[in-house]
């Protein structure tokens, strides 16, 4: 019997907190005219403020700036768990670098792991990374991601 009294007890909790998680609150005290208004900038607005903070010390949109970088290889292991000497295989696993921004040698690293696209398209059409690594002064690294492109492991090109 105890049993069935704590759980109508507990159900019964369950349903005030749903009806109390779903009652309008009432109005504010302060009238419409006194309380402050403030609301982000529609999607359309807050997208033609950002280009034009973007565009603002260039003249031009930081996204459309070219974005040369360039390519490298870093002889990466396989599998890093097997811990007997020499037993990993190792693949060529691409990754690009663009230091057009980069105050050396304190300047931050902002890394962007390559989706499953090519890594160069990526970096040619991932704006953002580009708009904020001046401001910071950072080095800009894309890596491709294991398993694709020039960077698969399945290649034969295992050493």
């Amino acid at each position: 019997m105890a049993a069935s009294s704590l759980l109508a007890a507990i159900l019964a909790l369950q349903l005030l907190l749903l009806l109390v998680a779903f009652t309008p609150a009432p109005a504010a005290a302060a009238s419409p005219s006194q309380r402050p208004i403030h609301q982000p900038p529609s999607f359309p607005a807050g997208i033609s403020t950002l280009r034009r903070r973007a565009a603002s010390s260039s003249g031009r949109l930081a996204t459309e700036a070219v974005k040369p970088f360039t390519a490298h290889y870093f002889p990466q292991e396989l599998d890093h768990f097997t811990f007997t000497p020499n037993s990993s295989r190792v693949f060529s696993q691409k990754y690009l670098l663009n230091d057009t921004f980069w105050r050396k040698p304190t300047g931050p690293l902002f890394v962007y792991m390559g989706g499953e696209a090519d890594i160069e398209w990526l970096a040619t059409t991932t704006g953002f990374m580009f708009d904020i690594a001046p401001e910071f002064g950072a080095l800009i690294v894309f890596i491709e991601v294991l398993f694709f492109a020039t960077s698969s492991a399945m290649a034969d090109t295992f050493s």
